[in-house]
């Protein structure tokens, strides 16, 4: 527990609290189905207020390691990069083609 949150691994949620999570952290997100992007995810975390749902993060750092994972890539905003570095991630170069 983190103050009033509490952190569950691998927790049921439904599709409407996380396109409601996601739609906070992005104006732009169209509502999708998350059952089969956990279905092919190695492990998640939720973040809960009460019974609200505040934070969402699909892979954890230890859990990929303990899995026999070598390498962990992620995608982020410029204004995250302290805390990603911070979290042991280095900055590489890749491509990003937008196709909408």
């Amino acid at each position: 527990m983190i103050g009033n949150v509490v952190l569950v691994v691998k927790p049921s949620m439904t599709d409407a609290e996380l396109n409601t999570l996601f739609a906070a952290a992005w104006p732009d997100h169209r509502q999708v189905q998350f059952g089969p992007v956990l279905q092919r995810s190695l492990t998640w975390i939720a973040a809960r207020s009460g019974d609200r749902l505040v934070g969402f993060v699909n892979v954890a750092i230890d859990q990929a390691r303990a899995s026999g994972m070598t390498w962990l890539h992620v995608d982020y905003e410029p204004h995250l990069d302290g805390f990603y570095r911070g979290c042991g991630f280095r900055e590489t170069a890749a491509g990003l083609l937008h196709l909408a």
